[in-house]
């Protein structure tokens, strides 16, 4: 009886602590499990949150420019400007109105639309989400994109209340206006001109200066013909810019019969354009090239860019002409209230093609300078002919644009000017 007795203590004492030891082995892996699982719910919420913000972005990407051309759509069937920019904007984002009118194309496109289609995605994820927006703001970013930030109120928590977010966030988007229809252009030709901004491709490469030396006799703007003095006999088109190192061996006579004659060398008095001691004519000047040659001047210049700029007539930033949001309320230049909410040049300005306006059946002002802020106004604003581009409409001013240069000097033609 007694071993037995002392059997049965024995055992006890073997398997009370097994016993423990599952139990503290359960507890652990209990707890263990809460804890992944709680990880793992962070881990979900964080994604949920950060899915919307990206989410929200993508949104703006696609109702934002849906705001804008309903706006321009206004402007342009109305034919006036509208009162204020943003507020219109904000309007179209938050209500999918304009003047409290519904906007077709605002359907299924607004901020309440967005967030309500939101909550209930997130809600089949199983969290408990109050996704809000407290307020939208509008602003000029720079001259070719607007900045709209959503102040966005966003909630999450899990059913088991062990994990939750409550943060108040400014999701922000640059919009660009490129591609889209310039609304200013059709309210100053009455309704029957387009412009579509696009921005130029050579902001700050508009004409470059390929030789300078000395010269005479006007100026000849043509296609070069690069070769050497053997050959020039037997050049039979001679409405050129011939452009040789040497002349030896050939007459005076037959050189005056070329446009224009640019020369490494020391040329004899000539009637025709030219431009003389250039060094290494052959090799600064490309061949079957349009250039300007400025023999008044002895310099000779390439100024395709800024042909093709003027016939394109593409955009450029500037500080004066109106911006994207002035343009919208039928503005001629930037004003204050938005300059002011940027440190950034937020305005636009881009050559009128006079040609054109005459087409849509309108008076047009020769003398009058071609940059679009100007043309339009009131005022008389004379241009002056740009050599090269003397046989066309195109005039430019000298008045002071952006960073306290003249429009000339910024189009890099102020060494091009004629009467």
């Amino acid at each position: 009886m007694k071993k037995g007795f002392m059997f049965s203590l024995l055992t006890l004492a073997l398997i009370i602590p097994i016993i423990v030891i599952m139990l503290i082995e359960q507890t652990s892996i209990t707890t263990q499990r809460k804890l992944i699982s709680t990880e793992l719910r962070i881990e979900e919420l964080s994604e949920l949150y950060d899915s919307i913000i990206r989410d929200l972005e993508k949104t703006l990407k696609i109702i934002v420019p849906r705001a804008i051309s309903a706006s321009i759509s206004y402007v342009v069937t109305n034919g006036v400007g509208l009162n204020s920019s943003t507020d219109t904007l904000k309007e179209l984002l938050i209500n999918g109105t304009l003047y409290s009118e519904k906007e077709a194309l605002m359907q299924n496109a607004t901020l309440p639309y967005w967030t309500e289609r939101i909550n209930y995605l997130a809600s089949l994820r199983g969290f408990e989400t109050n996704v809000e927006f407290d307020d939208v703001y509008i602003r000029p970013f720079d001259s070719w994109n607007i900045l709209v930030t959503v102040e966005l109120r966003i909630n999450i928590s899990d059913p088991s209340e062990l994990v939750s977010i409550n943060r108040v966030v400014n999701v922000s988007e640059k919009i660009s206006i490129i591609g889209f229809e310039d609304p200013l252009f059709p309210l100053k030709t009455s309704g029957r001109g387009i412009s579509v901004i696009t921005r130029s491709p050579y902001e700050g490469n508009y004409t470059q200066l390929l030789a300078s030396s000395v010269g005479n006799n006007s100026w000849y703007y043509g296609k070069t013909f690069v070769t050497d003095s053997s050959t020039i006999s037997k050049i039979d088109n001679k409405t050129i810019v011939l452009v040789v190192d040497s002349v030896d061996g050939v007459t005076t006579s037959l050189l005056n019969e070329f446009s224009a004659v640019v020369c490494s060398c020391d040329l004899p008095s000539l009637t025709t354009t030219y431009v003389e001691l250039v060094s290494d004519a052959t090799s600064v000047i490309p061949n079957n090239t349009n250039v300007l040659v400025d023999g008044e001047n002895g310099k000779v210049w390439y100024i395709e860019n800024l042909i093709d700029d003027v016939k394109n007539s593409y955009y450029h930033s500037s500080e004066k002409g109106a911006s994207f949001l002035d343009r919208l309320e039928g503005k001629l230049e930037v004003q204050e209230k938005y300059k002011s909410q940027t440190n950034t040049t937020i305005g636009l300005e881009f050559f009128v093609n006079k040609d054109y306006i005459l087409s849509l059946g309108l008076p047009v002002d020769l003398e009058k300078t071609n940059v679009d802020h100007l043309y339009f106004s009131e005022a008389s604003h004379p241009g002056k002919r740009v050599k090269g581009l003397e046989n066309t409409k195109f005039r430019i001013d000298e008045e002071i644009c952006t960073d306290e240069k003249t429009h000339a000097e910024m189009y890099q033609v102020d060494e091009l000017l004629t009467e």
